[in-house]
């Protein structure tokens, strides 16, 4: 299990440092090796599903979490992005599903259930990842979904301050204009009133 939480938490940081690096797609051999890894899921026997299903899992995330990254960069609403991502969340949960339902528990690839003791504790152990893998992924969309809504708060927040800013710097120029015709008439004043108002 403690080897599980390493190589998520890895996966997490890589990913979180990612962040705010420009988003670049993923390699095609990702692919490939996630197709591996499924395959030599289905075919070994249930007592080597522990380091499979999380070499497995581990793919899955990651580019589960590249979804999110480039998800919620778009400039779209949040709503409309989220619910993009709880879309995306319920394929990554049925993909986890499906992973672990291709174990053959046999270890014949038929399905037969000739399990020991030991295949069947690793076989129901591989199920208590499949659910910390999609609660991990569930909380990280949920981070995500509440960073983007911040962050667009912000950004409305700093736009109206800036078009308010912009009003006060305009307000600014027309009184010191309003000042200073003020200050000329302050000093026309007086020659005003004793050369053009006579008693």
């Amino acid at each position: 299990m403690k080897k599980i939480f390493c190589s998520i938490l890895l996966s997490v940081l890589l990913l979180q440092h990612s962040v705010y690096a420009e988003v670049t797609p993923l390699p095609a051999s990702f692919y490939a090796m996630k197709d591996e890894a499924a395959k030599k899921l289905a075919k070994d026997p249930a007592s080597n599903c522990y380091a499979n299903i999380v070499l497995a899992y581990d793919l899955e995330f990651l580019e589960f979490m590249k979804f999110l990254e480039e998800n919620f960069q778009n400039k779209s609403s949040t709503s409309s992005l989220s619910n993009i991502a709880i879309s995306r969340f319920s394929e990554f949960k049925a993909k986890l599903k499906s992973l672990y339902q291709s174990l053959s528990p046999g270890g014949t690839g038929g399905g037969e259930s000739n399990l020991s003791e030991d295949a069947l504790a690793g076989y129901l152990a591989c199920d208590k990842i499949k659910d910390t893998y999609t609660n991990l992924g569930k909380e990280k969309m949920i981070e995500y979904i509440k960073n983007n809504q911040a962050q667009k708060r912000t950004t409305i927040m700093v736009e109206k301050y800036k078009s308010i800013n912009s009003e006060l710097n305009t307000l600014n120029v027309k009184i010191a204009r309003m000042y200073s015709y003020f200050m000329t008439f302050k000093e026309k004043l007086p020659w005003f009133t004793s050369e053009c108002i006579r008693i």
